[in-house]
C-alpha cells in the first residue's frame, strides 16, 4: 500500500513537473495539483512516505522523495513533516547517490528551512554537510535548491561560523557556481547567496 502510494504519486508528480506556465489554464492545473497534495496529507500520507524514503530500495526512496517534494510545497504538508520528525530522513536522502532522490530531497529541505525555528534541527541532523554535497552535485537544480538552503540558513550564527571557517568547502562551492557555471540562473542565485552571507557577517 505504501509503495503503491509512492509510485502512483511519483508518476503524477513527474508528469506535472514541467513548467506549467507555458500552458493555457496553468493556474487551474496548479490549483488541482496543490489540492491533490493537501488531500494526500489529510489521508495521512506523509508518514508512510517518510517510511518509503528510509527504505533500502533505491526506487522506493526515489519515489518517496518525489512525492515528499510535492507535499512540502503545501503548508499542511510541511506541518505534518515537522510533526513526523522528517528532517533527519530528508537530510539522509540529500546525501543519496541517486540524482533524482537527492534533488527532490534537497527541495523538501529548502521548504523546511523556510521556518527559522527548524534551523537548529537542520544543523544538528547534519544538514550543512548534506547541503555541501548538494552544492557539489553536477545537477543544476540540486545546486539551486542547495543554494536556497544556504541563503535561508545564512543568518544562523552556527551556520555562519561553519560557512566562514571553510571546513565544509561551502564558500568555495558557491564561488564555483557563481564563476564556472554555464547556467545563468544558477550564477544569479549563487551571487545572491554570496551577498546574503556577506550581509550576515
Amino acid at each position: 500500500m505504501v509503495l503503491k502510494l509512492c509510485c502512483d504519486a511519483s508518476l503524477w508528480r513527474h508528469k506535472m513537473q514541467k513548467p506549467l506556465t507555458v500552458y493555457c489554464g496553468a493556474s487551474s492545473i496548479y490549483a488541482k495539483k496543490q489540492q491533490l497534495a493537501v488531500d494526500v496529507c489529510h489521508l495521512g500520507g506523509v508518514q508512510p512516505v517518510l517510511k518509503c524514503i528510509q527504505g533500502k530500495d533505491k526506487d522506493t526512496r526515489r519515489n518517496g522523495c518525489a512525492v515528499l517534494s510535492v507535499l512540502a510545497a503545501t503548508a499542511l504538508g510541511l506541518e505534518q513533516m515537522r510533526s513526523c520528525s522528517a528532517i533527519p530522513p530528508v537530510i539522509a536522502c540529500v546525501r543519496d547517490n541517486d540524482v533524482r532522490t537527492r534533488r527532490d530531497a534537497v527541495s523538501s529541505l529548502a521548504a523546511l528551512c523556510e521556518n527559522e525555528s527548524d534551523h537548529n534541527l537542520v544543523i544538528q541532523a547534519g544538514g550543512l554537510k548534506a547541503i555541501s554535497i548538494g552544492l557539489d552535485s553536477k545537477d543544476v537544480e540540486t545546486q539551486k535548491w542547495s543554494l536556497r538552503c544556504i541563503k535561508l540558513l545564512a543568518f544562523n550564527s552556527q551556520v555562519h561560523k561553519a560557512v566562514k571557517d571553510g571546513s565544509l568547502g561551502i564558500i568555495e562551492s558557491i564561488s564555483r557556481c557563481a564563476l564556472d557555471s554555464n547556467d545563468p540562473e544558477l550564477v544569479i542565485v549563487a551571487k545572491d547567496v554570496q551577498a546574503a552571507i556577506s550581509m550576515s557577517a
